[in-house]
């Protein structure tokens, strides 16, 4: 009992925030030679999600080599174009989902 009660105290005392990030995906397409591009794909859950988390011009990401952890650098991806999905599949309980596509790209040398 004294759990249960501390469980329902912590969840009203400390208010959870939430971007509601439904999913997302880097991709790297080879231009030519030593330049790429790096989109930045996310999706928003357009009923729930908070405006705040969506409405950025851009964002920062940050590129590390795995062998060390060490940073390569830093990179500006900025928003391209924003377009409603009508209809995500996600998971089987859910019938659809209302959801906005973010793309954020920029262009990177690699060496």
């Amino acid at each position: 009992m004294k759990k249960l009660l501390l469980t329902l105290f912590l969840l009203i005392a400390f208010p959870v925030m939430a971007s509601h990030i439904v999913g997302g995906e880097f991709e790297l397409l080879h231009i030519s030679g030593n330049t790429y591009q790096l989109n930045m794909i996310l999706y928003f859950d357009k009923i729930n999600g908070s405006p705040g988390a969506k409405d950025q011009p851009g964002v920062n990401v940050s590129i590390f080599r795995k062998a060390d952890n060490n940073l390569m650098g830093n990179v500006f991806l900025s928003l391209i174009s924003e377009r409603l999905v009508k209809r995500m599949f996600l998971i089987p309980s859910l019938h659809a989902l209302k959801a906005r596509l973010k793309l954020q790209k920029s262009f990177i040398l690699l060496h």
